[in-house]
């Protein structure tokens, strides 16, 4: 049971931040130890991660069937990479939509009141808390990792993510520390624990010499109980820990996965004795980067995740269930075992990683996983599994193309969500179309996953990955939630070469399908006006540039099918263009201007 102390041990996790990881499996391969094949896959990923450090101090605002589709911030700056991005939803007030993201490792959290209309930046004091936590005499560039965000019952939200702090002249190491925060205002503040020991689960530091002291975690994960159980209101935190100072679960280093909790009688977060990997096999390394947690409406916690076998270079998709509040797990067999992808396939700058992403189909109990894979490594693929007895036994592997039986080539970033009272699945998704550019799609079931709908194309317009060459990382961490019958999205697009941008969507399944897309005002160009709009033949278009600049004017349709560009130079101050569009059939279209900062675009409709 949960232990319901007042002052449960404390815990000092220090955590390492997982970013862009080059990682080669066939290291796995070799006799070596799980704690020194852990420990250098660390150091070769964290090494990657300094020299890709860019700082940016760039600010950003935000201003957004029915699909309202947006994107999330105003920096269109191309060198700059917003990604993995999480999304909560308070359900207590769904126009009360939260999301964090890695913004060149800038601490990004926005908050909206009104359904997405407006955004405003959170306020997140943690680079004061981190210096209060970490007295040096200089600090390197600073920034947040891995976020994640979840609403308990109450509509209170609770923040994990990792902070890290790079190593500057004088100091010959970084810091990587893991923070909790939780709002009460619906993510407009965020607070901290008055002490260190509980606010920092952990702190560790990474030497110029290739060695690092502490507890690193990779990715945390959350989640909280918000049925009527013993265990309501509890917070779940799964993360993969590296433990070297033997002060965490007994007086041996190790590296295991951690489940750690905090009922609401808790001051802080506690764990049991309780290491997954050897619930499975010693022959695996490495979960819970790649993984799922979510608690049912029973109160029962749900662990998915996928695991590299020591042996061959295959995954292998585990889902385990604790019903005590994770003092214990069961079923502890492999839901399957699918092709090993990671990292780069035929996409440059998009990681391909096998994570799944599970829920829980409350009347029957039944459980629905999505997860990366490959056609006999021939394309991306998604496979859907489900388990009508509650994960003991799980149906055949079916890629995602036949479930829908759709044309599309390949398959990248698959999220799953449910809603109880709609009792509606729905499935999210980056598809590649048959002329090989990329589009952002949704697909749901209200039958239990018997029959799936003709999926819907949620992004406005299409990324070509191909145009995006100068993209250091694209991300491999999307999300998607339910309320009632809307799903809300976020997830990264490159569309027209404008650099990994967060969009967000929400899909109201109750409506007719219309695409509106409203997005925010550039940096360096400002559409102020097109008039007419409706248009018949003429449409002028006033807009600001900032900068002597070569621009392009851009249209296309609904389809993301370019119909229209032409090439200028743009001017400082104001600029107006008149276009003869007199060619084009009645009907909604994307203008785009792109300069080389960025791309900034509004819907137009010719009569």
């Amino acid at each position: 049971m949960i232990s319901t102390k007042q002052h449960p041990r404390a815990l000092r996790l220090s955590i390492l931040v997982v970013l862009l990881i080059p990682f080669i499996i066939g290291t796995a391969h070799s006799q070596i130890s799980k704690k020194e094949f852990a420990t250098e896959y660390l150091l070769n990923k964290y090494r990657n991660e300094l020299n890709a450090i860019k700082k940016n101090k760039s600010q950003t605002n935000i201003p957004q069937r029915t699909i309202t589709e947006q994107k999330l911030t105003d920096n269109n700056s191309i060198s700059n990479s917003e990604v993995e991005p999480t999304i909560a939803v308070n359900p207590t007030n769904p126009d009360n939509i939260v999301v964090a993201f890695i913004n060149n490792l800038e601490t990004s959290v926005y908050y909206t009141l009104d359904g997405g209309q407006v955004w405003e930046a959170s306020t997140l004091p943690i680079d004061s808390v981190y210096m209060v936590d970490h007295v040096y005499d200089e600090y390197g560039e600073r920034g947040l990792g891995d976020p994640v965000l979840a609403f308990d019952s109450e509509g209170k939200l609770f923040f994990v993510f990792l902070y890290f702090d790079n190593a500057t002249e004088n100091r010959d190491f970084a810091v990587i520390a893991q923070y909790w925060s939780w709002s009460t205002d619906g993510g407009q503040s965020f607070n901290f624990s008055d002490t260190r020991d509980d606010r920092t689960l952990g702190t560790s530091k990474l030497f110029t010499g290739s060695s690092f002291i502490g507890s690193s975690l990779d990715r945390p994960w959350i989640a909280i109980d918000k049925s009527n159980g013993p265990f309501h209101g509890t917070v779940y935190i799964q993360s993969l820990v590296f433990n070297q100072d033997s002060h965490i679960l007994g007086s041996e280093g190790f590296v295991s996965s951690i489940v750690f909790y905090k009922s609401p009688m808790m001051d802080r977060f506690d764990s049991f004795n309780v290491k997954l990997d050897e619930l499975i096999t010693d022959s695996l390394f490495l979960f819970t980067q790649f993984a799922n947690l979510h608690v049912d409406n029973q109160g029962i916690l749900h662990s998915t995740f996928s695991a590299f076998n020591n042996t061959e270079p295959v995954i292998l998709v585990y889902h385990l269930i604790s019903s005590d509040g994770s003092e214990s797990f069961r079923n502890l067999l492999p839901v399957a075992s699918h092709d090993f992808i990671f990292f780069n396939s035929d996409i440059p700058i998009v990681r391909v990683n096998p994570m799944p992403d599970a829920i829980t189909h409350s009347p029957s109990n039944s459980i629905h996983i999505v997860y990366g894979d490959t056609n006999n490594g021939s394309s991306l693929n998604t496979v859907y599994q489900k388990s009508n007895d509650f994960g003991l036994t799980w149906s055949d592997p079916i890629f995602l193309s036949e479930l829908l039986e759709v044309s599309f080539l390949q398959y990248l970033f698959s999220t799953i969500a449910y809603d109880e009272d709609s009792d509606r699945i729905s499935i999210s998704f980056f598809a590649q179309e048959t002329d090989l550019t990329w589009n952002y799609y949704l697909t749901s079931s209200i039958d239990n996953g018997i029959t799936w709908e003709s999926p819907l194309k949620v992004s406005n317009i299409f990324t070509d990955f191909s145009d995006n060459n100068d993209l250091i990382f694209f991300g491999d961490y999307w999300e998607s939630k339910m309320i009632g019958n809307k799903t809300y999205c976020v997830w990264t697009d490159g569309r027209l070469g404008s650099g990994a941008k967060i969009y967000f969507a929400v899909v109201d399944h109750n409506e007719p399908s219309s695409i509106v897309e409203i997005t925010s005002i550039s940096t360096e160009v400002n559409i102020q006006s097109v008039f007419p709009n409706p248009f018949e033949n003429d449409l002028t278009i006033n807009f600001d540039a900032k900068k002597h600049s070569d621009i392009e004017i851009t249209i296309h349709d609904i389809n993301s099918k370019k119909l229209f560009s032409n090439s200028i130079k743009s001017k400082v101050g104001q600029n107006e263009v008149t276009l003869n569009l007199e060619f084009l059939p009645s009907g909604s279209y994307l203008l785009s201007i792109k300069s080389d900062n960025g791309i900034t675009s509004k819907r137009i409709v010719k009569q």
